[in-house]
């Protein structure tokens, strides 16, 4: 799973954010290469995000395996909602 460093603590705004950048761009590239093990990386991250990183309420937080804390906010919804976006894609 896809994990920034600070997850057991506090998260800085542009951490919150980078694993969707990345797993955003990363999508394209399983696109462009063809190569499934990509794609199926995607994937993986998007259902972990859908499966384990939601409250009770659907808001995303920033701990793609969940647990706590996990803190929510703009960042963490739209960090996760380019995981599910990227697999979509796929």
């Amino acid at each position: 799973m896809l994990a920034e460093s600070c997850e057991s603590g506090s998260c800085d705004d542009n951490q919150k954010q980078f694993t969707g950048i990345f797993l955003r761009y990363f999508g394209d590239l399983a696109t462009a290469a063809g190569e499934q093990r990509y794609r199926d990386f995607v994937r993986r991250q998007a259902d972990s995000v859908w499966l384990r990183d939601r409250d009770s309420l659907n808001r995303i937080g920033g701990r793609r395996a969940g647990g706590t804390p996990n803190a929510v906010d703009w960042r963490t919804q739209a960090s996760g909602l380019e995981a599910l976006i990227a697999a979509a894609a796929q």
